[in-house]
């Protein structure tokens, strides 16, 4: 009799250990790679070929750090003795040497009125700071365009702008940290340089959005490799939802993950304050030693009222309050680190926060300046080891000298310092030359 075919049942879906079992055995097979489709509105659907590995794990970021000070002459003292103190504290920080470099008129230490030829000292009865410190940019190569093309990681440009130097450039990554520490004269909008014209703040924010730029290609093209084409006019979208303006390009491949600038000098808020916004979200900080329209205050300056030799004899000041606060602040950090006491992974802004109690004297503002803060609260959340190295991995710093003494004084009056010891030196000058003339003048007779 006829009996009628039974209806055909769907196979079984494989179960977990047979399809690892596949897989073992008939790997996917990769497809060549094929040219890149032109860009366009239309969706483009991923290779169904192409079998998307796991992306291997991210290299370890590292910190790169630019330190200048951009001023010259004995009178600017202070100024070169910091840059090359920030040098030594972050070299003591575990930061490689290979990823530091040093602008510096580098004039001072050499100056027939430095009472230790060839020495910078940053506190009374400190160290040497100028010993170990190799400067990279000196003279008259310390300018607006060297610092830039340093930044900017344009090697050419560093060559163009400063033949005479090392000529090294920031060499960061995408993935890296990078330090700025700027120390110098200040005014709205502007920061002095020793040789040419002045760094203006639309040319230092122009040199921050161009790094910032080439992360977010670098980014782009990640995620391209990573999943396809499909998502380039995705992620178009998405970064020009936040940047609706494409900078100017400039030459450089330096970038960063994040960036903090310390900045000395007065009227430094002026180069941020409305410019790099606050809720900004690029991964760039910056803490400027005064706000907008105020001076910054130079520190351990010869105090008539109590005499210190140890200051005195140097007859200028040897640092300034808000380099200084930041410096011995991250020096007491690394010895706390070493000790195996709590050091608490402070952060940026724990830092800032002590810096700006001693600056303020104690939020009196007897004597000192408005420590200011600008652009991505993210970056000021992360730890200060994250910018400056992480101290376990030195050896303790050498012992400093006896407790530090001398007067803080406002920039200008610690500027005055040195034109009263050059008025002083040519008023003795032409006692001098009198009494000569006379003596003279009585051989004749």
């Amino acid at each position: 009799r006829c009996v009628a075919p039974r209806p055909c049942r769907p196979p079984r879906p494989p179960s977990l250990a047979q399809a690892r079992a596949t897989y073992a055995a008939y790997p996917p097979r990769v497809a060549p790679a094929r040219p890149r489709r032109p860009r366009g509105r239309a969706l483009l659907v991923p290779n169904p070929d192409v079998c998307l590995f796991p992306s291997p794990p991210p290299l370890a970021a590292s910190i790169h750090a630019v330190v200048i000070a951009g001023s010259s002459g004995y009178g600017n003292y202070r100024h070169q003795a910091d840059a090359a103190h920030a040098y030594h504290t972050l070299l003591a920080h575990g930061v490689p040497a290979a990823n530091l470099i040093l602008l510096s008129a580098d004039d001072a230490a050499t100056s027939p009125w430095n009472p230790e030829p060839g020495t910078l000292y940053n506190m009374p009865g400190g160290p040497d700071v100028r010993a170990g410190a190799p400067v990279d940019y000196s003279g008259e190569s310390v300018t607006a365009a060297s610092f830039l093309a340093v930044l900017l990681g344009d090697a050419r440009g560093a060559a163009a702008a400063a033949p005479n130097s090392t000529r090294r450039v920031l060499n960061s990554a995408p993935r890296d940290r990078v330090l700025v520490v700027y120390i110098d004269h200040g005014a709205p909008g502007l920061l002095g340089m020793p040789a040419g014209p002045p760094l203006l703040a639309p040319d230092l924010l122009a040199a921050l959005r161009n790094m910032t730029a080439r992360r977010d290609a670098t980014a782009v093209d990640r995620a391209r490799d990573a999943v396809g084409d499909a998502v380039d006019w995705i992620a178009s979208l998405l970064l020009r939802r936040h940047r609706p303006r494409r900078p100017k390009k400039l030459p450089g491949n330096a970038s960063f993950a994040e960036l903090a600038l310390l900045v000395e000098a007065c009227e430094s808020g002026s180069m941020f304050k409305g410019l790099l916004p606050r809720e900004g979200r690029d991964g760039v900080w910056a803490a400027t030693a005064a706000d907008a329209h105020e001076s910054s205050w130079g520190t351990y300056c010869p105090n008539p009222l109590s005499p210190d030799p140890a200051v005195d004899r140097f007859q200028t000041c040897l640092g300034d309050l808000f380099s200084v606060a930041w410096m011995e602040e991250a020096d007491a950090m690394l010895a706390r680190g070493l000790a195996g006491v709590a050091l608490a992974r402070e952060s940026l802004a724990a830092l800032t926060a002590h810096v700006r109690e001693r600056v303020s004297q104690n939020h009196t503002f007897a004597q000192g300046s408005h420590v200011k803060v600008y652009g991505d609260p993210g970056v000021a959340a992360e730890r200060a080891e994250a910018f400056l190295g992480e101290p376990e991995r030195v050896a303790p710093p050498a012992p400093g000298g006896p407790p530090a003494h001398g007067a803080t004084l406002i920039a200008h009056e610690a500027d005055a310092l040195f034109s009263r010891l050059l008025a002083a030196a040519g008023h003795a000058a032409g006692v001098q030359d009198m009494a000569t003339r006379g003596a003279v003048a009585a051989t004749a007779a």
